[in-house]
């Protein structure tokens, strides 16, 4: 009888250390998960905000681990893109001014003026150019001038070489209008500015 009372007093106490070391390791565990998913969730909070273009916000981590240095670099990477975002504004803004200048300049001239850029694109048009096509300015921006105008030289087609700066002339081109030719004497004024949206009028 003394050995089975030893022998469940031993089990008793194992059963007992045992439950109590399963009840240690959840408590545990729940609180390292919820130190480690608390961060996270705030990163992933934080990578949404981004996403919408909240790029104010600072994701606030104190994990003084990786998780803290990643928290860091988003912080860090959400201020750069805020202004990034910031100057790439204010370059379209100015660049819309610069527009709307260049056609207020090309639509006072009587003679047919266009402004194309490095990709043979019409930026900018007036309506004495735009007759020669019977189409509207605001109808023939952003269109490749080489295939609205289908300038012709003694028959073959005719198209301004933009490699070289400088001002040149070209008479006796002629413009296939349908049920008219016109002929035309075109200069070209060929620009050597990389940052400029126009590469050639």
């Amino acid at each position: 009888t003394s050995i089975y009372a030893s022998v469940n007093s031993y089990i008793q106490l194992a059963v007992i250390v045992g439950i109590s070391a399963i009840v240690v390791s959840i408590l545990a565990g729940v609180f390292f998960s919820r130190q480690l998913i608390r961060p996270i969730k705030a990163l992933s909070l934080g990578a949404k905000r981004m996403e919408q273009g909240e790029f104010d916000q600072i994701i606030n981590v104190k994990t003084k681990d990786e998780l803290q240095e990643l928290a860091e670099a988003f912080n860090n990477m959400s201020q750069s893109i805020k202004k990034l975002v910031g100057d790439m504004k204010t370059n379209n803004m100015r660049r819309k001014f610069e527009q709307i200048k260049l056609n207020n300049i090309i639509s006072s001239v009587s003679e047919g003026v266009i402004a194309i850029n490095g990709k043979g694109e019409i930026v900018s048009i007036n309506p004495p150019a735009a007759l020669l096509v019977s189409k509207l300015p605001d109808k023939l921006e952003g269109k490749l001038m080489n295939e609205e105008f289908k300038f012709e030289h003694d028959g073959n087609h005719f198209t301004p070489d933009l490699k070289n700066g400088g001002i040149y002339r070209y008479p006796d081109l002629t413009l296939n209008r349908g049920d008219s030719i016109a002929y035309l004497d075109m200069m070209v004024a060929v620009l050597q500015h990389p940052d400029s949206d126009v590469a050639a009028i």
